[in-house]
């Protein structure tokens, strides 16, 4: 076996450290080129406000919620950058209007809206509002809200909706007072603490955060709403964010496994995308009857068809009985007759 040795160790040294260093210089120039890469992304600016567990900050500032979930995944399929801009549901409104943000999340459809925003095609979410009191022995009905004062979020659809609670207590001609607060949060504190007799707010809202505050929903539910991405109408971004928005929630509402409906059931439980139908115990009971007496009358035909069936074999088995006995009586007949016969030959 021979062995080689290297005579010129320094010269060996160099040829290393000149490897690791360009080594080193392609590393950087990877890095840099993809830093500059992700500069040249477009940056989505969302506007984002506290409405948990739809769309909410943390104490951190990070955001989070249902359609958090849905714009992250969006965003890191589109390879886009996402820049959001917290703020209250009015001052949301009013940088969506003015090209501040690019898209607002949770928006329902009004006729105002759709001349002053570009909403998506999509339906993201449906929800409803509650009106919530201190006393639930105090609301009978909508009479016991004349002259009260109504906690409301301002700007909000079910306050100012075609179906908001000021349009329907104007119909109905009741007379009452609102105070617009700039969160559903303070909307359930200023019931609780008397300064509002009641106060709307969206249903997820207020059933998960209403015990805290000692408030109960009454049996008045309202303004339906279809929720949609919106987007900015003088933004350059909308119209390429609007049809892949569009795009991507129509794959996703078509796979019953995929994110959509495992981030309904994560943040709303089974009881956002499913109906669990409730049988009275009465009905229970009244099919148990009815198939008892179906059982009874099948029993009772079984009965009747082998009965006859019986009979039949029966009235087969008397008429070859009696089929027998008249060729028996034939033949003896026939053998009479002709014994008779011989017989008067015989005689004459």
């Amino acid at each position: 076996m021979k062995y080689y040795f290297c005579n010129d160790w320094p010269f060996s040294i160099k040829i290393i450290r000149c490897a690791l260093l360009i080594l080193f210089y392609l590393i950087l120039v990877s890095l840099e080129c993809s830093a500059q890469t992700d500069a040249k992304k477009p940056v989505v600016r969302i506007g984002i406000y506290h409405n948990p567990p739809k769309i909410a900050i943390d104490q951190s500032g990070k955001p989070f919620g249902f359609w958090i979930d849905l714009l992250e995944d969006f965003l890191k399929r589109e390879e886009l950058n996402v820049s959001y801009i917290a703020g209250t549901w009015e001052e949301c409104l009013l940088r969506l209007a003015q090209n501040q943000i690019d898209s607002l999340p949770d928006m329902a459809l009004s006729p105002d809206r759709a001349q002053q925003y570009i909403f998506g095609n999509e339906v993201v979410y449906l929800s409803w509002s509650y009106l919530f009191i201190k006393d639930h022995s105090a609301f009978k009905g909508l009479e016991d809200l004349q002259g009260k004062t109504i906690a409301v979020l301002k700007g909000s659809i079910n306050y100012l909706g075609p179906e908001g609670i000021r349009n329907i207590l104007k119909e109905n001609r009741i007379s009452c007072n609102f105070l617009e607060l700039s969160s559903y949060s303070d909307v359930l504190m200023a019931v609780s603490s008397d300064l509002a007799f009641a106060g709307v707010t969206s249903k997820d809202f207020g059933q998960k955060h209403s015990k805290e505050y000692g408030l109960y929903h009454t049996p008045m539910l309202f303004s339906p709403a279809k929720l949609y991405f919106a987007f900015a109408p003088s933004s350059s971004i909308t119209p390429y964010l609007r049809e892949r928005l569009d795009q991507y929630l129509r794959g996703l509402k078509a796979k019953p496994d995929s994110l959509y409906y495992q981030a309904l059931a994560k943040w709303f439980g089974e009881s956002a995308f499913t109906t669990k139908v409730v049988i009275p115990d009465w009905l229970i009971l009244v099919s148990l009857f009815l198939l008892i007496i179906a059982n009874l009358f099948l029993l009772y035909s079984l009965y009747v068809r082998k009965r006859f069936k019986f009979n039949q074999l029966e009235l087969f088995a008397k008429k070859r009985e009696l089929e027998t006995a008249t060729e028996r009586i034939n033949s003896l007949d026939s053998k009479f007759k002709t014994t008779f016969d011989s017989l008067i030959e015989g005689v004459i």
